[in-house]
């Protein structure tokens, strides 16, 4: 074939295309919606707040005694709440500062396995096959921290 009727093959294919992607899909009837609303409605009247229907709270009365009364007033005082989370931050504190004077020593060792092609320093490539072993420790000491921070 010639380029011409190559041509004219794409156009029509992209024409015929074209146009079956602009064709709407056929549309399912549309059901009507269902209904959601209550049949009956409560009455206005059903909830009644007299007398007759509040009970007391209490239908015991008991005696308490002062460390009754003490307990319960340290367990939910803020105050002394905060002030115990205060003496715990100050523990965590105390034992960062003691650990703070020893030095940090990390060793560490490193593995690395080459093999194929690899850059030289002048770089050409080169066919390589080596494995390196590079053991390091870090040792990291706290300048600012002394026996006095304690």
């Amino acid at each position: 074939m010639s380029s011409s009727k190559w041509l004219m093959c794409g156009v029509a294919l992209g024409v015929s295309g074209l146009a079956a992607g602009c064709a709407a899909a056929p549309s399912a009837p549309k059901q009507a919606a269902p209904d959601v609303m209550p049949r009956t409605q409560p009455l206005a009247h059903a909830l009644k707040l007299d007398s007759s229907q509040v009970r007391p709270m209490y239908t015991e009365m008991l005696a308490i005694d002062l460390q009754n009364v003490v307990q319960v007033a340290s367990d939910k005082n803020i105050d002394i709440l905060k002030a115990r989370q205060q003496v715990e931050a100050s523990r965590g504190q105390l034992e960062s500062a003691a650990a703070s004077i020893f030095p940090v020593l990390a060793p560490s060792v490193v593995l690395d396995h080459l093999q194929g092609v690899n850059r030289s320093d002048i770089g050409q490539v080169v066919p390589v096959n080596f494995t390196t072993l590079q053991p390091a420790v870090l040792v990291a000491v706290h300048p600012e921290s002394g026996p006095c921070d304690l």
